[in-house]
């Protein structure tokens, strides 16, 4: 088992790799869902060559993705709801 130290660490890595995903699609929606399965893809491959437990990479990855998630639908409440704009 990987220390706490080291597990925070690696989750904390990726988590902009998350953010990154979701916004790319703003750009184009194709983006996020090559980004994801790239990513997965490759935390799987890695996993399975070097046994260096992926999951903590993704629950990172995750983290990221939805704190992304949770902020755009923030501001598209704040927006168009409530009339005001917080951030």
């Amino acid at each position: 088992m990987i220390p706490l130290k080291q597990r925070v660490v690696r989750a904390a890595i990726h988590v902009p790799v998350g953010v990154l995903t979701v916004m790319a699609g703003v750009i184009h929606w194709v983006f996020p869902i090559v980004l994801t399965w790239g990513f997965l893809a490759y935390e799987k491959n890695e996993d399975r060559n070097i046994k260096d437990e992926a999951f903590y990479d993704i629950f990172g990855w995750l983290i990221g993705v939805c704190a992304t998630v949770i902020y755009f639908i923030w501001r598209i409440i704040c927006k168009y709801i409530s009339g005001h704009q917080f951030f």
